[in-house]
This record gives C-alpha cells, structure tokens and sequence, in this order.
C-alpha cells in the first residue's frame, strides 16, 4: 500500500493532463505573427549563416519562444548563434570520437517514433555513474555530449518537419531506475545537471512536447524541484513523472507508442544491444 501511495504521488507531482502541442498549434499564424516573421527575416537575413536557420520553421520556434516580441526574439537567436559558433554545434561536436562517453553508459536512441511520426530520444540512466565523471573531471565533456544529443534529437525533428510537414517537436522518455544521490544526485552533480537543463531550455527553445520520466525515486522528484524556477511552464505542464509502478507508466506509454517502437524494457518489442534488461 505504501508504495502505490508513493508512485501515486510521484505520478501526480508533477504529471497534468495534457493533449501535447500540435504542429498547427506551433505553425499555424495569425496575420499579426506573420508579419512579425517577415519582420524578423528581414533583421536577421545577414546574420544566419546556416539554411536551416533561414527556415520558417526555425524562426517561428524562436518567435514562439519569445511570445512574437520580436526584440526578445532577436536577441536570443544572436547569443544562440554565439554560443554555437563557441561550441562549435554545426561542425565540430557532431564529428567528435564520444567513444568514451558512450563506454561510460551515457546512452541514447532516436530510432523510435509516436503514433503521430515524432521523433523519440530515449535515454536510460541505470549505468551512469555521472558522479565518477565530475570526479574525474569529465563532466564538461560530458555536458558537450549532452549537447550534441539534443543537437542531434532536435535537427531531426526539424528534418521530419520539413519532409513530411506533420510534426513539430520530438518525445522524450527518460528511465530513471538505477538513479540515487550518491551517483547522480550528489552535491557536486547538481550544478552540472542544473546547467545542463538549462542549456536545453535556452539553446532549443519549443523541440521537445512530452517528456516521460519513468521510474522515479522519491529523491529524484525533490531535485526536480530544484529546476522549476529554470523551467518554462510549458515543459511543465507536458511532463509525465512516474515512480516504480509500471503498470502505470507502461499503460500511460502505450497511449503515445506503439510496441515496435519502445525498448522491451519500456514494455515494447524494439532491442538494443546496448540496454540491460
């Protein structure tokens, strides 16, 4: 009984109700917004060095970001577009050897797909010692892995858009079995993976719709407090917390996938060499 309350409650601490955000919800402008698009093309047509930023699909995402004030728009597309060029997130970082990392079992996969054609990342933790990374004074170059992951979850997404037109942002399940404080919530960790969210949320605004973190310990959710104040209520609301239970997740997965598309672990029929059941 105690821990049904428990996963009861991890469920509801963060899950609400939500139908997910559509491509036409995210595409679709009134004639005010599409004159601020043509607005912000014209400001920053010199200034975007790559096609796909030139795009309408990845402006709007900015201006939606920014609620179409076109200023606050702007000025985050230039310091994203800073930060890339200083990171190296078009060239170098996507050709790195992350060998070491992935040996670490700092894993993930972008093969799957929803029942609507969006992009999947599934990230199992069970076997990262992230802790053993801040020690050994990795945990910047892991962080850059973690970019390039998102880098590389969100051009697909933005790929699929403008191939078949029907999605505009991508899923997210990430299992959390195997998390406790001393690897991954420790005191060192923390600013690490507090800036490494935060990096998400600045540098890929609107790429991610429901996110699913499934086998939750109790511990995890009050960290996960800790990132509230850096998160926009929008991921917020599109966020599925789940504890052990998983009749509960696995039921609630199968509303958004079907099973050749999930990990056996997650309760589908796709395998991984690399996923220890």
């Amino acid at each position: 009984m105690a821990n049904f309350l428990r996963d009861a409650l991890l469920c509801c601490a963060f899950y609400l109700v939500a139908n997910g955000i559509t491509v036409e919800q995210d595409m679709t402008l009134t004639n005010s917004q599409a004159k601020i698009l043509e607005q912000f093309k014209s400001r920053l047509q010199d200034k975007l060095p790559h096609a796909y930023m030139r795009t309408d699909f990845y402006l709007i995402k900015w201006l939606l970001d920014s609620n179409y004030q076109l200023d606050l728009a702007e000025e985050k597309l230039l310091r994203n577009l800073k930060w890339r060029k200083d990171e190296g997130m078009d060239d170098g970082i996507h050709y790195e050897d992350w060998s070491d990392i992935w040996d670490e079992e700092a894993r993930y996969s972008l093969d799957g797909r929803d029942k609507q054609g969006r992009p999947l990342l599934y990230v199992p933790i069970k076997h990262l010692d992230f802790r053993s990374l801040v020690i050994s004074q990795r945990a910047e170059r892991f962080h850059r892995y973690v970019n390039k992951a998102m880098d590389e979850a969100c051009s697909l997404v933005q790929e699929l858009y403008e191939k078949h037109g029907n999605i505009s942002r991508g899923m997210a399940i990430f299992d959390l079995e195997g998390f406790n404080l001393v690897q991954h919530g420790c005191f060192r960790c923390l600013p690490h993976f507090i800036r490494m969210w935060t990096s998400f949320v600045d540098h890929w605004p609107k790429c991610v719709g429901d996110m699913f973190l499934i086998n939750a310990p109790e511990p995890f959710v009050h960290l996960l407090n800790i990132a509230k104040p850096f998160s926009p209520k929008e991921i917020l609301e599109n966020l599925h917390v789940f504890g052990s239970n998983k009749n509960a997740w696995k039921a609630e997965l199968r509303k958004y996938f079907d099973p050749e598309q999930l990990s056996t672990s997650l309760g589908g029929t796709k395998t991984y060499d690399w996923v220890e059941e």
